[in-house]
């Protein structure tokens, strides 16, 4: 019996997720839904792996803003609003490990806002690799 090792092989180039939105801010005690700041769908044709993230607040939202990540619509932890700080967009921080998500999910990046008087540029990027085995 011949067994044959195959080196899982990266499909394409990463996928690029870069955006920015107006986080709402807190209507009183009223809650908010969570500002999409960044959204795609996952191709199906290859596993998809989460590789690096960044994330930013205009000046003085740093405090007030809490980002996180939902796949399909559930929070993916940890990036469930516990870290708000995962790397500049510009040069997104890579992840210790890569995280496998479901092939054809909904990825988003969340933001929502605790301050009840004013609104927040917020911007997240991804980068998606793809994998075939």
């Amino acid at each position: 019996m011949r067994v044959e090792i195959q080196d899982r092989e990266t499909v394409g180039s990463p996928e690029d997720i870069y955006t920015t939105a107006t986080v709402p801010a807190k209507a009183g005690n009223n809650v908010v839904a969570p500002a999409i700041v960044a959204s795609t769908r996952l191709r199906i044709d290859a596993k998809p792996f989460l590789k690096s993230l960044g994330n930013a607040v205009q000046p003085g939202g740093e405090s007030v803003i809490s980002f996180f990540i939902r796949v399909n619509g559930a929070k993916l932890y940890p990036y469930d609003g516990s870290n708000n700080t995962w790397g500049d967009p510009q040069n997104p921080s890579e992840l210790p490990a890569r995280i496998q998500l479901p092939r054809g999910a909904l990825f988003e990046i969340m933001a929502t806002s605790t301050d009840a008087a004013n609104s927040w540029r917020a911007t997240g990027r991804a980068f998606i690799e793809y994998e075939d085995f």
